[in-house]
């Protein structure tokens, strides 16, 4: 089971595609063109445990869970559309 907080999740939102070793690699140039070291850790960070704790089935189903239940991220929509940041959501990977 892999979590992610709110943070992981709107990386995963932004960057994420079908494309599973893709996805790793666009969340490396978005570390690498971060200014923010925060920003830095947190792109690299999901990227190393994308790529060492999901297998590319696993990704696909995780993928599809974060962009049905993400809410459209607008100019005129809310700030924050996530939940607040101790309500981390679970999102469980079917067992194998």
């Amino acid at each position: 089971m892999m979590r992610l907080n709110r943070y992981e999740l709107r990386a995963l939102h932004s960057f994420g595609c079908d494309n599973y070793a893709l996805t790793c690699q666009r969340l490396n140039w978005a570390a690498a063109c971060a200014t923010a070291p925060d920003a830095k850790k947190l792109y690299r960070e999901l990227s190393a445990r994308l790529f060492n704790e999901c297998t590319e089935q696993d990704y696909r189903h995780l993928r599809g869970m974060v962009m049905r239940n993400m809410e459209p991220m607008t100019v005129t929509g809310p700030e924050d559309p996530l939940p607040p940041a101790g309500e981390a959501k679970v999102f469980r990977l079917p067992a194998a």
